[in-house]
């Protein structure tokens, strides 16, 4: 998914909705915090997966995007981790190395 032009996402288009970002790199931080931002998204931004959980149990929150430093199978940990306390929360889940197995 390009979020870098045009027109975001429908379900990104939820004005005063509340995200919580994971640290993924300076460029890829801002480039989710201008796409959320221009949607008019408030947003929070955490160091890292551990913290994600810390917040998501803590408040709630329209969308969570994990950080990109992490394992895929470290990341459905945590998705299961939070759908247990909310279930319904969107998650994206962002990782820089993968395999077909994950």
């Amino acid at each position: 998914m390009a979020l870098s032009s045009g027109a975001a996402p429908a379900f990104l288009s939820a004005a005063g909705s509340t995200a919580l970002l994971a640290d993924s790199g300076a460029e890829l931080n801002d480039l989710l915090e201008s796409v959320l931002r221009r949607e008019n998204w408030k947003i929070q931004r955490v160091p890292d997966n551990q913290a994600v959980l810390a917040l998501a149990v803590a408040n709630s929150f329209d969308l969570i995007i994990t950080g990109a430093k992490t394992r895929g199978a470290d990341d459905i940990e945590l998705l299961r981790q939070i759908r247990s306390v909310r279930p319904h929360v969107r998650l994206i889940i962002l990782i820089d190395e993968w395999t077909p197995g994950t």
